[in-house]
């Protein structure tokens, strides 16, 4: 994908997640007032497809609804992640500025460790809307 939002190439991405002794291989996503998801696992002949009208909260609907199907037609277990402690000086090199054509993220570092991720669309993307449909790509 050459930098663009909803440009001229994408290129999918997949999510590679070793749970047991197989990959998990996912891959997401969302617009306004939808989410979906798409998982399978190649060594068990598995798949699933989660399209949802579900926002904000149909990311954490699609990740439960993933885990459980997962477990119950596979019998693999995602375990969950768990948060890893850091000082300041340690997370100072991912702080700063991130952006898309769509959106920035500005990612701070607390002082007792942590982060923020302050997020929002580009104007740019704003202008895109009009009468509540979306035109196909910017006009250059």
């Amino acid at each position: 994908m050459p930098g663009c939002a909803f440009g001229d190439a994408f290129g999918i991405g997949w999510f590679l997640s070793k749970v047991g002794n197989a990959w998990l291989v996912s891959h997401g996503g969302s617009t306004h007032g939808q989410e979906a998801n798409l998982a399978f696992v190649p060594e068990h002949d598995w798949a699933l497809v989660i399209p949802t009208n579900s926002s904000p909260g149909g990311m954490a609907l699609n990740e439960v609804a993933t885990k459980r199907v997962l477990a119950a037609f596979t019998g693999l277990v995602r375990e969950e992640a768990r948060p890893v402690s850091a000082r300041p000086p340690e997370l100072a090199p991912y702080t700063g500025e991130y952006g898309t054509r769509a959106m920035r993220c500005l990612v701070t570092a607390g002082e007792e460790g942590g982060f923020t991720f302050t997020i929002s669309d580009q104007p740019e993307l704003h202008a895109l809307h009009l009468f509540g449909r979306w035109l196909p790509r910017i006009a250059t």
